[in-house]
């Protein structure tokens, strides 16, 4: 079989993508080797934009490449017929991509509401194409993936033939195990305390702009500070260390109503309603929990 030499994980945002993106590049790390580009994007005014001229180079390259994107790039179809790109797809329950995208991004209301719209799209979209070329996709559900990452890393092996020992396959999914991940994250987070401490001690008013910049949630889409080798934020991993199913007790019974109302149906057909859910008179829980306080970005437990 011929090596596939570029590879786009193009997995939901806030849905595992990041660690789709760290076990497909740790795989290849630990074999052959590969180029990584980080995240890019298809949109010509975004700052990371990728022209597809260059993603084909790189699939004709005699070397691995591996670059993220969220939305699919309008040439997917191309780069999938020259048969030298695969594509890695990762999805997740979009109740728990909501409590995600609110404690990572603060999102609120109908921004939260149009980017979930937009996970769904991009779903469909790159579904159709998983369909018309198969053998050059790998599609992954989040829920399964964290489970056992050790499958979910030999079916990217499979998928980019690579040869992996038991050994090899353990080793990779250790390292992209969430623990792995939070530890990252724990020593970014350590950094940018110590930088925002010396900026307080200089200038307080500073860092209380810094520290709304970078993040907390009280900004739509602020500034979010991320490590771009590892493509980690460094409040990637959330209080609830990427658990699945935290829906049910962090989103608030009006985002619940909004989001379930806008993709019942994908749910459902996903299999994440179970007869509960799917009864839209269900009783939610008692008062708003701490949904809105968790959803303001960054762990309440170790404030900035």
């Amino acid at each position: 079989m011929e090596r596939s030499l570029l590879v786009v994980c193009n997995g939901m945002a806030r849905g595992g993508s990041t660690l789709q993106y760290t076990l497909v590049r740790s795989l290849l790390d630990a074999t052959v080797g590969c180029t990584v580009h980080g995240y890019s994007s298809p949109n010509a005014t975004h700052v990371q934009y990728m022209p597809v001229e260059k993603l084909l180079r790189w699939a004709a390259s005699p070397d691995y490449h591996v670059v993220k994107m969220h939305t699919a790039h309008p040439h997917a179809r191309e780069l999938l017929a020259n048969g030298r790109t695969k594509f890695c797809y990762i999805y997740r329950d979009l109740r728990d991509v909501a409590v995600s995208r609110q404690t990572a991004f603060g999102e609120r209301g109908d921004v939260l509401l149009a980017s979930l719209r937009k996970s769904e799209g991009e779903y469909h979209h790159l579904r159709e194409l998983s369909r018309a070329f198969p053998e050059h996709f790998i599609w992954h559900r989040y829920e399964d993936t964290t489970r056992d990452l050790r499958s979910a890393a030999l079916d990217g092996a499979r998928l980019l033939s690579l040869s992996v020992t038991d050994e090899v396959a353990t080793a990779v999914a250790e390292a992209c195990s969430v623990d792995a991940a939070k530890e990252k994250c724990d020593k970014q987070r350590a950094r940018l305390v110590a930088k925002v401490q010396a900026v307080r001690e200089e200038n307080p008013r500073l860092a209380a702009e810094y520290l709304q910049a970078i993040g907390r949630g009280t900004v739509t889409q602020s500034i979010i500070e991320i490590n771009n080798d590892s493509l980690l934020l460094y409040n990637h991993i959330s209080p609830h260390q990427g658990a699945s199913g935290v829906w049910d007790t962090r989103l608030s019974p009006t985002v619940r109503q909004q989001v379930m109302g806008q993709h019942r149906e994908w749910l459902r057909e996903l299999g994440y309603l179970a007869e509960a859910d799917d009864d839209e008179r269900r009783q939610d829980n008692d008062g708003d929990t701490c949904a809105e306080d968790d959803a303001r970005g960054v762990a309440l437990d170790t404030p900035l």
